[in-house]
């Protein structure tokens, strides 16, 4: 045995020794070795390079693109010889859910204020929410950030039926400001919608430059609770025109002498077909076969929106079709060699995280195998992009919920093997932990955690989140790490456990105990 492999070895042994006894091989298997040295760059280039292309328009939630996204995960699954979903022949977990939008063709507004007039169609509008909103010649009151002090001196409903003119805000508004910025600047967005919520607007329209908006964006309706899905801004309606923000910057703040015409009808409902992604590669211990190891990444990202320098697709290389790709590759890997891990291994890839975590919280409702078996979730997120905004991370991956259970002891141990530090993050390690795929297993009481390169990158959510910046080299390394701790984690006999000594895992320890109880 040459020296690489004895280090190998006895990494593994302290690995496993860390969650229990070690298995009873006291050494990565030399198979297996094998295959995790097959995860290598390109491979995962090319996945990313089509996920996050501009054919794929930003793989919305639901969407054209999302579709060929998972036709293309599925083709990778099956091609590497996972078995799809149990009784099903496919490999799709399918969501029959409604969509409700608005017909764009409908939408229109007639400005005037003084000799200037403008007649404006569906196509300069981003509507957000299902608004349903129709006023004729109502007055315009413009409102920012700056005239928050002289509304909260109004009387409440001062203005009803009136429409406020505001300062259109994008995500790309947010770029490159700090935490502390983008909290301030949320901060006030929220007052200003408190107070013109009370003053009882008919209607608040963002107002920005530009020839196109983005459309109706569509809110998702789960026939079995009725609850609408979607993500709610704090102004939910504006409008792209170079004429009207040039007329609103001229006009005062308050009262103008200002007139528009709005008309936006009520949304329509139809069918929306959405689906996880799963590939399954059955245990070989006969006991710890009906056992499971979740291994997630989210496929969708947030589509479109109005061009900006030329650029209106939100591709979403990082976030996260290197996540996606992750999966892929590390599926390919295990089920390339004879050697199979104890426990089954079950490859997902979700829709709709950006919308609210949907595709991970259906399969919480809808598990294809028992949650209560299910002993770990380990999602990926954001593993391409070694620029994080804090500086330089290359050779390391940040655990989200680090000491929420003692599954990162593993993959301490594991990432030694390929000279990867899994590492807990001390400002963002809890705070991110409820904002990916991950908290949706956990909630149902499964081990689970969300494992990234960077936590905030410089395109993150984006228009120049593309898939020529990643760090390819670094990428495959922290994956050649996280399938060494996943086949670690699939041998060892005892399953991961919550940190009872940790306040913040009450709730998922009672999940678990609860789903046990079942």
């Amino acid at each position: 045995m040459h020296c690489f492999s004895l280090r190998r070895a006895l990494l593994f042994c302290a690995a496993t020794a860390l969650l229990a006894e070690p298995p009873s091989a006291n050494r990565l298997p030399k198979p297996v070795d094998e295959a995790i040295q097959r995860i290598q760059p390109n491979g995962l280039k090319g996945h990313v390079s089509f996920l996050a292309s501009d054919l794929l328009e930003g793989r919305a939630t639901p969407s054209k693109g999302l579709d060929i996204a998972a036709e293309y995960i599925a083709s990778r699954f099956r091609s590497a010889g996972l078995d799809p979903v149990p009784g099903a022949d496919s490999y799709f977990q399918w969501a029959h859910w409604k969509q409700s939008s608005i017909p764009m063709d409908k939408v229109a507004a007639s400005f005037r204020n003084g000799e200037k007039s403008l007649e404006i169609d569906g196509s300069r509008f981003s509507i957000q929410t299902a608004l349903g909103v129709e006023v004729k010649d109502a007055r315009v009151f413009k409102a920012t950030h700056d005239s928050l002090d002289d509304l909260k001196k109004l009387p409440d409903g001062k203005l009803d039926g009136w429409v406020v003119f505001t300062v259109a805000q994008s995500m790309s508004d947010l770029r490159g400001l700090s935490s502390k910025e983008r909290g301030e600047r949320t901060g006030r967005s929220v007052a200003l919608r408190d107070q013109l919520l009370r003053l009882k607007a008919a209607a608040v329209v963002g107002i920005r430059g530009g020839e196109k908006g983005s459309g109706s964006t569509v809110q998702l309706i789960d026939p079995k609770s009725q609850l609408r899905r979607g993500f709610t801004p704090y102004f939910p309606l504006s409008i792209h025109s170079d004429e009207l923000k040039s007329a609103f910057d001229a006009m005062p703040l308050g009262e103008t002498l200002a007139k528009i015409s709005l008309r936006i009808p009520a949304a329509v409902e139809s069918p929306a077909e959405l689906r996880n992604v799963v590939g399954i590669l059955p245990g070989s211990d006969p006991v710890l076969k009906d056992t499971y190891i979740l291994v997630t990444a989210h496929y969708d990202h947030i589509g479109t929106t109005a061009p900006e320098k030329g650029d209106g697709i939100y591709n979403g290389a990082n976030d996260d079709a290197s996540g996606t790709a992750s999966v892929i590759e590390i599926a390919t890997a295990f089920a390339s060699q004879e050697t199979r891990p104890k426990r089954t291994m079950v490859f997902m890839a979700v829709f709709g995280e950006e919308r609210g975590l949907l595709g991970s919280s259906f399969y919480g409702r809808n598990p294809i195998f028992p949650l209560a078996k299910t002993v770990a979730d380990i999602n990926l997120e954001h593993l391409g992009r070694t620029d994080d905004n804090e500086g330089e991370r290359k050779s390391k991956v940040s655990v989200t919920g680090f000491d929420y259970t003692n599954i990162p002891d593993t993959f301490v141990a594991a990432g030694q093997v390929e000279g990867v530090g899994f590492e807990k993050h001390e400002k963002y390690s809890d705070s991110f932990y409820p904002r990916s795929d991950n908290q949706a297993l956990a909630n149902a009481g499964v081990p689970a955690h969300t494992f990234c390169a960077a936590f905030e990158f410089p395109d993150y959510h984006g228009l120049g989140d593309h898939w020529e910046k990643l760090d390819y080299v670094n990428m495959a390394k922290l994956n050649r790490a996280v399938a060494a701790g996943l086949w670690m984690l699939a041998e060892n006999p005892e399953a991961p456990k919550w940190n009872e000594a940790n306040e913040k895992t009450a709730k998922y320890r009672k999940a678990r105990l609860e789903g046990n109880k079942q």
